[in-house]
């Protein structure tokens, strides 16, 4: 009979250590979560603003007497590949060939009025041409700044041919050069701060270069054959 109590305690002690830790056991605990959810940020928000690019196409300038009923050479610009052949002067004067502003809106060319050249300045897709220089005496040979400010040119208006220098629209011509030689055909530098130059103040044609403001002149080629500039350039 003992035996049959003690069995039976052995089983209710039993089944209390298994029951018990499964009643016990408490369920793992969820966050509760309050509020709007928040809202996806649309990728057009998070794109960076696109910047409209603008590209310039490139022109062929050259002259031809193909439609002039004077016979006197006219300015036509193409495309590259030969096409939109467009005219773009209609005058009974002798062309010379146009100098284009950096940014290619506008140009300069000398046509021939009468006795004397005179530098004129036309901007492209308008009528209309503007004569900058405008006096008896021969003005040629014009060459933009880089940045499409300034126009440095050849002039024969004090006895001889010197430099001078004028803005865009004409204005504030000033005389860069000073000697008895011939001093002709500017070009700036790159970066506009020098403008080399034909002189033969030395008995030859040598080819000099000075600040855009006309200071500092250095003989650079200093030889007993001619020199002649041609132009400024980058080399990479």
């Amino acid at each position: 009979m003992r035996k049959l109590r003690f069995f039976i305690l052995f089983l209710v002690f039993s089944l209390f250590l298994v029951f018990i830790p499964a009643c016990t056991e408490t369920e793992p605990l969820v966050e509760e979560v309050t509020g709007e959810p928040e809202e996806a940020l649309d990728e057009s928000e998070t794109e960076a603003p696109k910047v409209e690019e603008t590209t310039k196409e490139s022109k062929i300038a050259f002259i031809s007497d193909r439609d002039n009923q004077y016979g006197s050479m006219e300015f036509y610009i193409m495309n590259v590949d030969g096409l939109e052949q467009t005219r773009l002067t209609d005058v009974p004067q002798r062309n010379y060939e146009p100098y284009f502003s950096p940014d290619g809106s506008k140009y300069v060319s000398c046509p021939e009025c009468g006795d004397n050249r005179e530098i004129y300045i036309i901007n492209i897709g308008r009528s209309g041409e503007v004569n900058l220089t405008n006096n008896p005496a021969d003005d040629y040979g014009p060459s933009f700044s880089p940045d499409g400010s300034k126009i440095a040119f050849t002039s024969y208006r004090d006895g001889n041919w010197e430099i001078y220098i004028m803005n865009v629209d004409g204005s504030e011509q000033t005389r860069l050069t000073d000697n008895p030689a011939n001093d002709d055909t500017p070009c700036f530098s790159p970066d506009g701060s020098k403008i080399a130059f034909n002189s033969c103040q030395n008995g030859n044609n040598e080819i000099y270069v000075m600040d855009a403001d006309g200071s500092k002149k250095v003989n650079l080629t200093n030889n007993p054959a001619d020199d002649y500039v041609l132009f400024f350039t980058l080399m990479y």
